[in-house]
């Protein structure tokens, strides 16, 4: 995706440059990338469950759907911070697996509740957002493998204004941290898919 808007990565510094004024892209310009992606995907999960809301789709095909989008967006999400398809590894891939065959259990659980009929339409929709809201953490997965590979040794978890849980806290308390240590913004906290941090980076030669 973003090559295709005609952003350039430079893997040394893992950043994007601007093909025609070549200027780097900032981050509010790759997070407003990653966000209109998420956006549309947040769009199409809605409008599928609305279908099975309204009976016109069926469990097994609303699931199926319904991990297509995630898949998708995870991927997308994770390829932007990562530098873009071409700087994908292996690895890269099985990150995402490992992410997704989580996501993939949560969702055959909630297929499995939405079947017996114990959600109401209200708690079906609020549910399929969480979904939604965690693909967040694909872009920071990218991102850390990013500025792994241009050789930043160190991240730190920051606060935004917002309602933060214990854990989320705790975290940000440790500053810099070495690549990798800190969970991304999305998981191993209570606040889960909630979640309102961010991940930034730098070299050690930084802290001298």
């Amino acid at each position: 995706l973003a090559e295709r808007v005609g952003f350039v990565w430079e893997r040394a510094i893992a950043r994007y440059r601007d093909k025609k004024t070549g200027r780097f892209v900032s981050e509010f310009n790759l997070v407003q990338l990653q966000t209109d992606f998420t956006d549309n995907a947040r769009v199409n999960i809605g409008n599928i469950t609305e279908r099975l809301i309204a009976g016109d789709l069926d469990v097994g095909a609303w699931q199926r759907q319904f991990a297509q989008e995630l898949k998708d967006t995870y991927v997308v999400n994770y390829q932007i911070a990562r530098g873009g398809k071409n700087a994908m590894t292996q690895a890269d891939y099985g990150r995402i697996g490992g992410r997704l065959k989580s996501e993939f259990g949560y969702l055959d659980n909630f297929a499995k509740e939405v079947a017996s009929g114990n959600l109401t339409p209200e708690q079906i929709r609020a549910r399929a957002n969480q979904y939604v809201a965690g693909t967040r953490t694909a872009y920071y997965d990218g991102k850390t493998a990013a500025n792994k590979a241009a050789g930043l040794t160190q991240e730190r978890r920051i606060l935004h204004p917002a309602e933060h849980c214990e854990d989320c806290i705790e975290f940000a308390s440790q500053g810099w941290q070495p690549i990798g240590t800190l969970p991304e913004p999305g998981t191993g906290s209570r606040c889960r898919h909630n979640c309102k941090c961010e991940k930034i980076y730098r070299g050690a030669e930084a802290n001298k």
